[in-house]
């Protein structure tokens, strides 16, 4: 009999894990050598105008992934990253610095410099408010209980937020990267 309210009090352990085991699972996400794929959509509000794209991430290394839409791609490999424009045909390579910060950050589970306050739990999912103060944003990361993310969410101040909702991961494994583009696309090369 006293079996049943140890197992009764150990249960939510098991099916919640610790608030750290769900962070750990979500970074746990992004193994090397595992092509992950995720569909996400982008909602952008700036000055009461809302901006929406859709696309699929993958992630191939921690050094290399991409983002794919309609409407544009993005590589990213190690320092350097390549945004096309389908609609202009325009290439644009820049070099990233060490300190510059993106969603992608958050995405990739590298949480350097960001400071997660306690999760809020909610029906099993869970809410990590954070605070990135070298760029003065704040956000929250949802996940399930597995680990797996659901939401991003990015606010800059009242009128500017950013929205990533992520759709069900799949490991594909014929996906490889690399960055092709048409020879008559136009090449803004902004490396230095």
């Amino acid at each position: 009999m006293k079996v049943f309210p140890l197992y009764i009090s150990l249960l939510p352990c098991f099916l919640f894990g610790g608030n750290l085991d769900v962070l750990q699972s979500f970074k746990h996400l992004f193994k090397e050598g595992k092509i992950l794929q995720m569909p996400i959509e982008f909602v952008q509000i700036q000055e009461n105008q809302s901006y929406k794209s859709q696309g699929d991430f993958l992630f191939f290394s921690q050094d290399q992934y991409q983002f794919e839409s309609s409407e544009q791609s993005i590589y990213f490999h190690q320092d350097t990253v390549w945004t096309m424009n389908h609609g202009s045909q325009q290439i644009i390579i820049d070099q990233l610095l060490s300190d510059e910060f993106s969603f992608f950050n958050i995405l990739l589970g590298q949480f350097e410099g960001i400071e997660f306050l306690d999760p809020i739990i909610e029906k099993g999912i869970f809410r990590y408010a954070f605070n990135i103060s070298d760029w003065d944003l704040r956000g929250d990361l949802i996940l399930y209980t597995n680990g797996n993310p659901k939401r991003i969410e990015l606010y800059i101040d009242e009128k500017q937020s950013t929205s990533i909702e992520i759709g069900k991961l799949s490991y594909p494994k014929s996906k490889q990267f690399n960055v092709e583009f048409p020879e008559t696309w136009e090449v803004i090369d902004l490396r230095e």
